[in-house]
């Protein structure tokens, strides 16, 4: 299985990080801050939630407040949530 994008939104350093389309070797750059350690991260989340839940995926962050992001809160007062979506193509051309 090959994961062919992601999308992140309000995890650590990352507000909203669009669609990313990821290629065989994929190379993120950009300024100290930025994101670019936080998109992994957000991937390595997803994937120890997937195959552990919820409470292993947090343990290495010591609390879902060290995860979302610390940009300024919406105007509307509504609380901020995290995402990550994810496409990935199996070894047979399916997606996901």
């Amino acid at each position: 299985m090959k994961l062919t994008s992601v999308r992140v939104s309000h995890f650590k350093a990352v507000e909203d990080s669009g669609l990313l389309q990821l290629g065989p070797l994929t190379a993120f750059v950009g300024y100290n801050g930025t994101g670019k350690s936080s998109l992994l991260e957000a991937c390595e989340f997803f994937q120890t939630y997937a195959l552990h839940g919820l409470d292993a995926a947090v343990q290495p962050w010591f609390g879902f407040e060290h995860l979302l992001w610390q940009g300024t809160p919406p105007a509307n007062g509504r609380p901020v949530t995290s995402s990550f979506r994810a496409r990935c193509k199996s070894s047979l051309e399916e997606e996901f």
